[in-house]
């Protein structure tokens, strides 16, 4: 059995890493003081202070003059920042096939990933992404890189034929298809910014 001061402190120390940690995090990256924070809110430095350090629990009305004062949502305060080094096991990766198509998407990228996305795409012989050439996801851009076979890769007017080891980049607001050019089945590796699937 734990003796209670080693209790508080763990306690403190996990309120130091969760809450109190993201107010610091969220403030810090703001270029704010606590005095411009105790100033707009009512509440004092010294509060503030020992809130951010986990010494101090702060009240629900509290907590929503510090997220307001910060420009953000109060449950933004409770949610889990995105995992570092995400890992996406092989078995748990969400497939997306196109049979007519001759095309399929392995998802790379976990869920919680918005800025980027990587996909395995394979394409069968004739296999195509789509029908005709047409334009991504809006705005961003897409890379990608043939592990195997032939892909001829249409952007706009221009026909670039990829081999394996080459690489493309393009814009995903101009119209784009890519379409295996050879004898076998090709794979590919692209990346796309933002998240298209």
């Amino acid at each position: 059995m734990k003796r209670p001061s080693n209790m508080v402190e763990q306690r403190r120390q996990g309120a130091a890493t969760g809450l109190g940690a993201r107010i610091r995090r969220e403030r810090t990256v703001r270029r704010l003081s606590l005095a411009q924070i105790a100033s707009v809110t009512g509440l004092t430095k010294s509060l503030l202070s020992q809130v951010e350090r986990g010494v101090a629990e702060p009240s629900l009305g509290s907590l929503r003059k510090v997220s307001l004062a910060l420009g953000l949502p109060l449950s933004s305060l409770f949610a889990e920042p995105p995992r570092l080094g995400a890992v996406l096991r092989r078995s748990d990766r969400k497939e997306i096939r196109w049979p007519a198509l001759g095309i399929s998407y392995d998802l790379l990228s976990s869920d919680d990933r918005k800025a980027i996305q990587m996909v395995l795409v394979r394409l069968a012989v004739r296999g195509k992404s789509c029908e005709k050439p047409t334009a991504g996801h809006g705005a961003g851009e897409e890379c990608a890189v043939v592990l195997s076979g032939a892909v001829e890769v249409v952007v706009g007017s221009a026909r670039h034929l990829l081999g394996e080891g080459d690489s493309i980049t393009l814009d995903c607001a101009v119209p784009h298809q890519y379409v295996n050019a050879g004898t076998t089945p090709a794979t590919l590796v692209a990346a796309m910014s933002p998240s298209a699937f």
